[in-house]
């Protein structure tokens, strides 16, 4: 399956693919608890909630196996950890988890009746409260649908029940522990927290899905640390330091056609003086054209060379012993590769991370493109607007080639994480959301036609 085909049944399926279980929650949903309280029903233990809500099982299984006792209500600061809890509960709708509000409310309930002294009701108490938690702490943990995981040092980490509740029993301040995990990272939060105050604007209002889907994509990166994001939707490359960003720059991205896919990957080293290994499809077209046209000298004035493999170390070929008509056919292929030079289509410098569709930054030699407005020009990787500033904060140091032979590699000082992603909602100055054009049609429909706010 190619990745466009993976990207469309992820990205353009409905909000409920979006909305899926995570991977523990393998029983069949049913209702949440009713309005009796813990003293007028069986033990919480007993009840099974809706997906994405973690399964009644995978609770029951963390506690007879890890035997932790009480996770929660026997914390010295019960009482202010979990009322920051509760908010966050509330608020997880925009995130994702439907039935957050309700796992609160019913919580609520129960402790307003006041906390049992029964040691079963208690012990189905916590585990009520564990659940609530964990379902929370599994969708903004949950793997982001259509991305492409291109290093496990990248994939989602600490969403197994058993790291999630040990640590919440054994963290000294609940209240927090539960703000530090509800804050996933800095785009997330801005997103969140504007359709949240929208919400509150507007009662009765229910969660847009596009902002599910934005959410859904954007909890891909880290809450601190140092990292490269592109986001392919407002066509902006971000530097992030300690998780903020500190700089920022234009690139082009993949046309409609060659969507860039989303993809979390490390970058190790920049390759000086690259060769542009050309696309079959482009050497079935205007290479194939330009050689049946001019020949040998269309090679040499454009810098192409025809080899016999794709190793460093290929073969050259002579460029008339390939059947030129047989390409342009599609009938024969051939590998070719343009040289490091001016008109090079990688410019000078190039970021390899990886990933199983060959897509990476890097520098261009069309520096119009960044006039336009609408950068959805590319097959799909990712050209920058200032590549050798990015070399500059990835190197950390000026980035100079070691010599003038092609293909220099140079090992930067720290493996950096790249996330490529997808967010068209984006929030102004002032907390406002707005919506950028869906370019490649990955959101939720919203109202039967999905109509772009704010500027691209």
């Amino acid at each position: 399956m190619t990745y466009r085909t993976m990207i469309k049944s992820a990205c353009l399926g409905s909000a409920l693919a979006l909305m899926a279980a995570p991977a523990y929650a393998q029983e069949a949903p049913d209702p949440l608890p009713g309005e009796p309280t813990l003293a007028a029903r069986p033990p919480v233990a007993e009840f099974t909630v809706a997906k994405p809500v973690v399964s009644q099982g995978v609770i029951a299984a963390f506690y007879d196996t890890f035997r932790p006792g009480m996770v929660f209500l026997e914390r010295p600061d019960f009482d202010v950890g979990i009322a920051r809890m509760l908010d966050v509960l509330d608020r997880s709708v925009v995130e994702g988890l439907a039935e957050g509000p309700r796992l609160a409310a019913t919580i609520r309930r129960e402790l307003e009746i006041g906390i049992p002294t029964d040691p079963g009701q208690r012990a189905a108490l916590d585990r009520l409260i564990s659940r609530a938690w964990m379902s929370y702490m599994a969708t903004v943990k949950a793997p982001v649908p259509g991305m492409l995981y291109g290093a496990d040092w990248v994939k989602p980490k600490g969403n197994q029940p058993h790291e999630v509740l040990l640590t919440a029993k054994a963290v000294p301040d609940l209240a927090q522990h539960v703000t530090d995990m509800s804050n996933v990272n800095y785009f997330y939060d801005r997103i969140r927290d504007a359709e949240w105050k929208r919400l509150g604007e507007r009662p009765g209002a229910q969660p847009d899905p596009r902002v599910v889907a934005n959410l859904a994509r954007a909890r891909a990166m880290p809450r601190k640390g140092r990292y490269v994001l592109v986001d392919s939707a407002s066509q902006t490359l971000w530097m992030v330091e300690n998780g903020q960003p500190v700089d920022s720059m234009k690139v082009v991205v993949g046309k409609v056609s060659y969507a860039t896919p989303m993809i979390a990957s490390l970058i190790h080293y920049a390759t000086f003086n690259p060769y542009w290994h050309v696309p079959d499809h482009l050497a079935r077209g205007y290479l194939a054209d330009g050689m049946l046209r001019e020949g040998r000298r269309y090679a040499e004035r454009n810098g192409y060379e025809m080899i016999d493999s794709w190793s460093y170390e290929a073969n050259v070929l002579d460029p008339m012993s390939i059947d030129w008509k047989a390409v342009k056919a599609g009938t024969a292929k051939v590998q070719a590769r343009q040289l490091p030079s001016k008109i090079n289509s990688m410019g000078k410098i190039k970021f390899d991370f990886p990933n199983p569709e060959g897509i990476y930054l890097h520098d261009t030699p069309k520096k119009e493109y960044f006039d336009l407005s609408e950068r959805d020009l590319s097959n799909g990787c990712i050209r920058l607007e200032d590549a050798m500033r990015l070399g500059r904060w990835l190197l950390r140091e000026e980035p100079v080639a070691p010599n003038a032979d092609p293909e220099q590699f140079v090992p930067l000082p720290v493996g950096t994480a790249v996330y490529v992603t997808y967010l068209t909602a984006t929030v102004d100055e002032g907390g406002q959301l707005a919506f950028l054009d869906d370019i490649y049609s990955w959101d939720p429909v919203v109202g039967g036609a999905q109509q772009a706010q704010g500027q691209r």
